[in-house]
């Protein structure tokens, strides 16, 4: 419950200061995906990431701490929040993918933390 409300909370704050740009300077964050891609923030296709470092053991054979990456649905967000959000929360820090086995560059990882929390914060807005 308590990470719901964070997520939440983090949600509405996001909200607000998207209504507090001015309207000169455009909309400050656009959806992700219909974002260039920048220096900052490459273009990252979630699916290839996870299947490239996550879903050897997360998937529906294994269930490695009870999650199948390879079933989750990237297009219905709401519904796949709850696992989307842990391996935000474990690829953010560096705990996943574990030490040993092939991680992301650092890049890669950032843009797909980023992208993945930019789409929760819409399904969480919508």
């Amino acid at each position: 419950m308590r990470v719901r409300v964070c997520i939440v909370a983090g949600a509405l704050w996001s909200a607000s200061m998207l209504w507090t740009v001015p309207q000169a300077a455009g909309p400050r964050v656009a959806r992700a995906s219909q974002q260039p891609a920048s220096a900052a923030h490459p273009a990252v296709d979630d699916r290839a990431v996870l299947a490239k470092y996550c879903v050897t053991c997360h998937n529906e054979r294994t269930k490695t701490a009870g999650l199948m990456l390879d079933k989750v649905d990237l297009s219905d967000m709401p519904a796949s929040a709850d696992v989307l959000e842990k391996v935000v929360r474990k690829v953010r820090v560096g705990m996943m993918p574990p030490q040993g086995s092939p991680r992301p560059d650092a890049e890669t990882a950032q843009a797909l933390v980023a992208h993945l929390t930019t789409e929760l914060d819409h399904a969480a807005l919508a």
